[in-house]
C-alpha cells in the first residue's frame, strides 16, 4: 500500500500509517471485528429464512472435507465440505467458522452436516487428518472414507535426496492405482527388492481400504486426491482476512455468482451428458470398437481386449474393475453394451447428465440485505470472539504445499555465488552496488 501511494501520489508514508489506514478502511466497509461475531446470530437466521439448500441430491454422494486458517484479528478456521457437479466443477456445499481445527470443531461440523444430506452413503475424501478419522465414522457410520493419494505420497518415510526416491514414488503410484490385489502386493514387494523395505512396511500399516482401488469398498468416481478441497480454499483466499460476518456473506455472494453463471451454462447443454463425460464416453466407445465380444447369456459378455474380461451388464460390473472405481462405463463395458444393442445412456449414472447439472443450480440463491440488521443486541444474544491460541510445538518455517505444487529448485547466483532462489538479475548485492 505504501508503494501504491508513492507511485500514485508521490508521497512517502510509513508502514504503520499504511497499516492503520487499511484497517480503518476495512472497519468502515465491513464493520467492527467484535460486533461482526454478534452479527452472525442475525445472519444465520436470515439464511434459514431465505435460502433452504436443495442442490445436494443432484450431485454424486461424495464430499471433500478440509479446513483452512483465517487471517483476521481473532484468527479462526473455516471448515468446508465441497462436492462435485456433473461437469467436474467444484460445488461449495457447506462451510462453517470454528475457533481451530481440533476434534471438537470437526465433531460439531459433522454433527450439523448430517442434517444437510440425504440417506445416500457418502464417500468422504480427506487429507487423513486424525480428527476426521475419528469424527466421520461417529456421525456417518455407513459412509466410506478415502485418504488423499498426494498427502500419503508426500508423507512416505523417504527423503527426496535418496537415490531410490523416484522409484519408490512410482511404485507407490502403481500400488494405489492398480485394480487387483496381486498387483498391489507386487508393487510393495518390488519396494523391498530395491532395498526400501521400511517404506513398504509403512504403507502396509495404512489400511488399504481407505486409499487403494482394489480394496476400497465405495465409489470414488476416479478421484484419488483432495484437490477439490484445495480449490475451494484458494477460491476464498482473498476473503480470509475479513471479519466473520463479512467473510461468510462474501462467500455467499461468490457462490451466488457461480451458480448464476453455471445455471446459464447449463442451458446450452443440448446433449444428454455434460461435455466432459460426453467426450469420455466417446473415447471409451472408440477404444472398445475393435475388440471382439462374445455373448454368454443373462447379460454376461466376454470381451477380448486382447486380454479377456467378463462384463455383467445386469449388475454393472466388469472384471477389469475400472467401472466400479470410476462409476462410469469403461471401454470393456461400452463394447459389451454395443453388442447387446441396449441404449448406452441407461448404464450411465444420472449425476453425469445435463439434466442433473441444470437441477443442481436451478434453485436461485436469494439475496440477504442487511438494511434491517440490528445495531445493538441484548447481552444474552452476544457471541464473543475466540481467543487466538498458539499451536503446541515449534512454529513451522515452511508452509504446507498443495497436492500438485512443486517445490522451487534452488539455483546458484552467478553474481554473489550463493545458493538461493534468485539469479544475477534479482541479486541484492548487485542492487546495492
Amino acid at each position: 500500500m505504501a508503494a501504491q501511494v508513492k507511485s500514485c501520489y508521490g508521497i512517502d508514508i510509513k508502514y504503520h500509517h499504511a497499516y492503520k489506514g487499511k484497517e480503518a478502511s476495512k472497519a468502515e466497509i465491513y464493520g467492527d471485528d467484535v460486533k461482526s461475531y454478534i452479527d452472525l446470530i442475525w445472519y444465520v437466521e436470515a439464511i434459514k429464512a431465505t435460502n433452504p439448500g436443495k442442490g445436494y441430491r443432484f450431485i454424486r454422494p461424495m464430499l471433500y472435507c478440509d479446513a483452512t486458517f483465517l487471517n483476521g484479528r481473532f484468527k479462526g478456521t473455516v471448515m468446508a465440505a465441497t462436492g462435485v457437479n456433473g461437469n467436474q466443477g467444484f460445488f461449495p456445499f457447506a462451510y462453517a467458522l470454528v475457533p481451530r481445527e481440533d476434534i471438537e470443531g470437526w465433531e460439531w461440523f459433522m454433527e450439523n452436516l448430517q442434517h444437510c444430506v440425504d440417506s445416500r452413503p457418502i464417500t468422504f475424501i480427506t487429507d487423513r487428518h486424525e480428527r476426521l478419522k475419528q469424527s466421520i465414522p461417529k456421525y456417518f457410520p455407513n459412509s466410506y472414507h478415502s485418504y488423499c493419494f498426494h498427502h500419503l505420497k508426500n508423507n512416505l518415510p523417504i527423503k527426496k535426496s535418496h537415490e531410490k526416491y523416484k522409484q519408490v514414488q512410482d511404485l507407490f503410484h502403481k500400488a494405489a492405482c492398480c485394480y487387483s490385489v496381486a498387483k498391489y502386493d507386487s508393487a510393495l514387494k518390488d519396494m523391498c527388492i530395491i532395498g526400501c523395505g521400511w517404506v513398504s512396511k509403512y504403507i502396509r500399516n495404512i489400511d488399504p481400504k481407505h486409499w487403494e482401488n482394489a480394496f476400497f469398498v465405495g465409489c470414488r468416481y476416479g478421484t484419488h486426491s483432495s484437490t477439490i478441497a484445495e480449490s475451494f480454499n484458494n477460491w476464498i483466499l482473498p476473503e480470509r482476512d475479513l471479519p466473520p460476518a463479512a467473510l461468510v456473506d462474501e462467500i455467499r455472494i461468490k457462490i451466488t455468482r457461480m451458480s448464476a453463471e453455471r445455471r446459464e451454462l447449463g442451458r446450452y447443454y443440448s446433449d444428454s451428458l455434460t461435455p466432459i463425460y460426453k467426450a469420455l464416453l466417446k473415447s471409451h466407445v472408440d477404444i472398445g470398437r475393435p475388440w471382439s465380444v462374445t455373448e454368454s447369456g443373462n447379460g454376461i459378455y466376454e470381451v477380448h481386449s486382447p486380454r479377456s474380461h467378463v462384463v455383467d451388464l445386469m449388475h454393472m460390473k466388469c472384471t477389469f474393475q475400472r467401472w466400479k472405481v470410476f462409476g462410469f462405463p469403461c471401454a470393456h463395458a461400452t463394447a459389451a453394451i454395443t453388442m447387446s444393442g441396449i441404449e448406452m445412456l441407461s448404464f450411465v449414472q444420472p449425476y453425469f447428465g445435463s439434466n442433473h447439472f441444470r437441477h443442481t443450480y436451478a434453485p436461485a440463491i436469494r439475496p440477504i440485505p442487511n438494511y434491517d440488521r440490528p445495531e445493538a443486541y441484548e447481552p444474552e444474544e452476544r457471541v464473543l470472539p475466540g481467543i487466538p491460541r498458539p499451536l503446541p510445538g515449534r512454529p513451522p518455517k515452511k508452509r504446507i504445499r498443495g497436492a500438485y505444487e512443486k517445490e522451487r529448485r534452488p539455483i546458484k547466483c552467478s553474481n554473489c555465488k550463493k545458493i538461493g532462489n534468485h539469479n544475477k538479475a534479482t541479486c541484492r548485492v548487485l542492487m546495492m552496488e
